[in-house]
This record gives structure tokens, sequence and C-alpha cells, in this order.
């Protein structure tokens, strides 16, 4: 086994684009950058997994991550090629998927022993796609990140040979022109099981956030529990991390954080987990670990608006949480109800109100184009946004995953405008609502992106000395105006 090697892969990017893989439960999310660009991807935390499995199974293994290290088509290629190995994995996603399924071709045609392996969203609900698609040996049907497959393939090593896949659960494969897709094997998933490995990954390089202060952190994100419950029609992520919660221990989690801080110099986290306290007992003894532990960290986290408390989002601050994503969807009361059941827009209310209390930077992440939107309703969002003043927002379009119910529905309504997945990004509009067109969407955004940003400008220039410095305006207004003008 010693002279077999594994590589797991975050594939590069389409020409142009910048994909962050994880996001959009697995699915994953593409951003307009051009030629030269700055943005800076978030880890996608199925690499750091991938080394651990590999690790324990008793292989080599080598991770590359092609995006953060902006590497072309062919220097990632090359750099596999270099590795020799035996078995590659990569991680497709929607809006790339013809750019990943070309580039893990090209890579099985420059090494025709090497078994080459695929996981992601896409691979879980069309494996059959995945696999017609082109040259790939394995599709992987797990959750994320992909554990118990990657574990099964790594140690039963009669796998790599093709005959006997069909012994291995959770996986699809192209077997004398037909696509065999081996059984679903029941499994609880426990993200206790391994300690994710870091070290070949370019901690300096992820994604920032910026705190009040105007303040930019890089952060590493920590993978500190998945899955969700919720019924949310349009959401993704329980297609692809799981319907049921399942959260790692509030000590491991602790651990994770003392051992990047200590020997990796991180003082900036992401604490990725569809919401923090959906299980509030559970959030509040990781807070009391990170804090008995006085280690000097700032972090960031996504929440849901009915979870937030006075005296949890005191400990959050207190423990070095600097800012918090909530979905907010709609401000529109009727609307909310798809958009974001058995929550309303005053619970929303308190739970901005409260985080702004403790110092904590607000963002409201909001889908247009839901199922019964129409212009009344987004005017109404558009009212709802000024008077709740979040820090930032996200304006995002209804995007209709395969696997949801809003799928379902937008077929079953002819909503659909759009097949092809490379403009499933959640930037563009792929599907229309009964009253809005696509131009009705883009329009609509435009504006309240404008009219969200005049107001910030405004409220900076009359109160210069505030929290948000001037920094904060070139920061993120300046990006907001630039995606306006090119919109």
């Amino acid at each position: 086994m010693v002279d077999q090697k594994f590589v797991a892969i975050n594939l590069p990017n389409p020409p142009s684009y910048i994909v962050d893989r994880e996001y959009a439960g697995g699915f994953g999310i593409a951003q307009y950058v051009g030629i030269r660009y700055t943005a800076k991807p978030a880890l996608n935390l199925f690499l750091p997994y991938a080394a651990a499995v590999a690790k324990e199974s008793g292989w080599n293994y080598k991770v590359i991550d092609a995006v953060a290290l902006k590497l072309s088509r062919q220097e990632a290629l090359r750099q596999i090629e270099k590795e020799k190995p035996t078995m590659i994995l990569g991680m497709i996603g929607l809006p790339s998927f013809r750019h990943d399924i070309k580039f893990l071709n090209d890579a099985k045609e420059k090494s025709p022993d090497t078994v080459v392996a695929a996981c992601g969203t896409i691979c879980k609900v069309m494996p059959e796609k995945v696999s017609s698609s082109g040259k790939i040996d394995l599709v992987l049907r797990d959750d994320f990140p992909y554990i118990r497959n990657i574990e099964s393939l790594l140690t039963n090593m009669r796998a790599l040979n093709p005959s006997s896949f069909k012994e291995l659960p959770n996986i699809s494969f192209l077997q004398d022109d037909k696509i065999v897709n081996t059984p679903d094997e029941p499994h609880e998933d426990s993200l206790d099981s391994y300690n994710p490995i870091y070290d070949d990954l370019p901690l300096d390089k992820y994604y920032q956030f910026t705190d009040l202060e105007g303040k930019k952190h890089t952060a590493v994100p920590i993978l500190a529990g998945k899955g969700c419950s919720h019924n949310c029609s349009y959401c993704p992520y329980p297609v692809g991390f799981g319907r049921k919660y399942s959260l790692k221990s509030p000590e491991k989690v602790a651990n994770e954080v003392e051992y990047l801080h200590s020997s990796k110099h991180v003082d900036a986290f992401i604490f990725r987990i569809q919401s923090l306290a959906l299980n509030k007992k559970w959030a509040e003894t990781l807070l009391h670990e990170l804090l008995k532990r006085k280690l000097d960290i700032t972090w960031a986290c996504e929440a849901r608006v009915d979870e937030a408390s006075k005296e949890l989002l005191a400990l959050m601050n207190a423990s070095g949480c600097k800012r918090i994503h909530y979905g907010v969807e709609t401000g529109d009361p009727q609307l909310i109800k798809i958009g974001k059941p058995n929550v309303n827009l005053m619970t929303v209310r308190r739970a901005f109100h409260l985080t702004k209390q403790n110092n904590i930077w607000t963002h409201a992440h909001m889908i247009l184009g839901l199922p019964c939107e129409n212009k009344q309703t987004l005017k109404t969002t558009s009212h709802f946004l000024l008077d709740l003043d979040p820090d930032s927002i996200t304006l995002n379009f209804a995007t209709p995953y395969p696997g949801t119910a809003l799928y379902e529905i937008a077929k079953e309504k002819n909503w659909i405008v759009v097949h092809d997945w490379a403009f499933y990004t959640s930037s563009h509009v792929v599907m229309r609502t009964e009253e809005l067109q696509p131009k009705d969407l883009y329009d609509a955004k435009k504006k309240i992106e404008k009219e969200f940003l005049k107001q910030k400008i405004s409220r900076l220039v009359s109160n210069p000395f505030q929290n948000h410095s001037l920094r904060l305006l070139t920061n993120y207004t300046g990006q907001l105006l630039a995606r306006s003008l090119n919109m």
C-alpha cells in the first residue's frame, strides 16, 4: 500500500469565474470575477477531511486546492501527473459541471491507470448524468463531506478492480454501457471520527470577513455540524448535507480551533453549520468551551433569527463572534411563510436588534423570485431591508436545485427558463414566477442594492465617527456599487 497515492483536488475555476463548490448544499455557487481577480474563495472542507481519511487508511496522499492557488487547468493537470496517483477525487459543482467533467476526463486520459472519482451533491441526485458524461470511474453518492464513501474506497483495496465496485455502498459507475447504482447504506454521520488535516492547504489565501471596526480577518472554516431538518422548499442543504442534524462535539470543535490557532497561527474562524444554535445546549457548551480556553480569536457563523436571544448573543460576543449571517429571505409578511416557515418579520427585527446591541455585524441573506413573488412583494422587501438596516446584504435569486421541492414545483409549472447549469450560480435568474419575468427580477435586484447603498452612504457621511469606519465604505459599499453598475 505504501506505493499507492490518493489525490483530493478542489478543481480549478472555469475561465473568469470563482466557484465555491461546498456552498448551496454542495451544488456550489459561482461568481463572475473576470480574468484578473482578487476575490478569495472559501476553503472547501471536503479537502481536509479527505486528507484525514487517507492518512487514517494508511495511504500516501496529496491535497490540491487549485482554486485557492489560482492554478490554471494545465497547471493543475501537471500537478496531478507529477503525483502519479492511484486514485483522484474531485468535487463537481453544478455551475461548473461541464468544466469539472472535462477536467476529470483530461486527468483520466493523461493517467489511464488512475481511478478517477467524483463527489458533490450533483453526484448524489443525478449520478447517471455524471457517470455517463465522460471517463469518470466512480461517482460518490454520500452526503458532504463524503467521509464514509472515501473511507470505503480507500480501505477496500479490492475496489480498485472495477469488477468489484458493486460491492461498495453508495457509489455509481458505468459498466458495459449501463449505469450501476449500488444500494444506499443507512449510516450514522459522526464528524468526531476524524480530525481534519490542513497541512497541504494555503490557509492565508481564503475568504476574509470584515467586522464593525473595519478590520478584515482571513478565516478558516470549521465543520462544526451539518444537516437541517427544516423543510424550506428551495433549500439545497438537506439534499446535500443530510436532513438529520449531525453535530461535532463541542470539545472537538474547540480542540480544532485551538490547534489551528496555536500551530497554524489562525486567529479567525467561520463555524460552518447550517444554524449555530439549532441545538441551544450544544451551542452554549461550545461557547463556554471557547471562553474557558482564553483564545484570542474572532469568528463568524450562520444562524436562524428564531434562535437569537439576549443571553446567547452576549455569550457569542464574549467568545469572539464578530459577524452573524441570517437567512431573512424576504421582507414580505406573506411571502415569508414560504421563504422562512414558522418565522415572522417581528422575529427577524428582534434578532437584528439584539445582534446590533452586542456589537456584532449583521448580514442579511435574501432570496428574490420565490413562488408568489411579484412587484409589490419586491417593494415590500426593499422597504423592510432599509428599515432593518443590516450591515451588509446578499441578494440571491431563487434557484430550483435538483432534488429540492422547488425544483419539482418549477418543472411542473414550467417556470424554469434556463436549463444550462452554468447559470445556476445564485446570481443568475433561471426561474420566473407567476407574475415576474427574469428582467423584472434583475431590475429589482439592481434597485434594491442601489437604495441600500444610498442609505449606507448617507448614514456614513452624516455620522463618520460611528463604529462603521470609512474603510467600511470602500470595502463593502464600493463592491456593492460595482456589482450594481455591472448588472
